[in-house]
């Protein structure tokens, strides 16, 4: 079962993001501000984090920051109303696998979630083919 984080002030956002990735077979840890968000990745495992940009203590930004610290290769999907195009390649640039405008299609959030997982299994799949087909 993939673990997933998110990280959103709003707190009927961060519901409805867990009950639809519920819903799809997830498990889903939630974090209302970037402090929790970040203690929340230090204590536990996640395959994904969804995280918002503009929240207390500490915006989505550093946390994404923080986070490429530790973790090169964690799928993170940046969640914002911020939609201009600064911002979005602020995100990528800090290393994000995605990067979704708020107000967002549930449906669209999801098949990005999944997509970014049937990516990265592909790409295990490809790295595991290589190491066979070394030896």
């Amino acid at each position: 079962m993939k673990n997933i984080l998110v990280i959103e002030d709003e707190q009927a956002i961060n519901d409805l993001i867990k009950e639809m990735l519920k819903a799809e077979g997830y498990q889903v840890d939630s974090a209302y501000d970037g402090l929790q968000g970040m203690f929340l990745f230090k204590e536990n495992k996640y395959d994904l984090i969804i995280c918002d940009i503009m929240m207390p203590h500490m915006d989505g930004y550093e946390v994404v920051k923080k986070i490429r610290e530790e973790d090169k290769y964690i799928n993170i999907i940046m969640l914002s109303a911020l939609d201009q195009e600064y911002d979005e390649l602020k995100g990528f640039d800090l290393g994000v696998d995605d990067y979704i405008a708020k107000p967002f299609s549930s449906r669209l959030l999801i098949k990005r979630v999944n997509a970014l997982f049937n990516k990265q299994q592909n790409n295990k799949l490809k790295d595991d083919l290589k190491k066979i087909f070394r030896e």
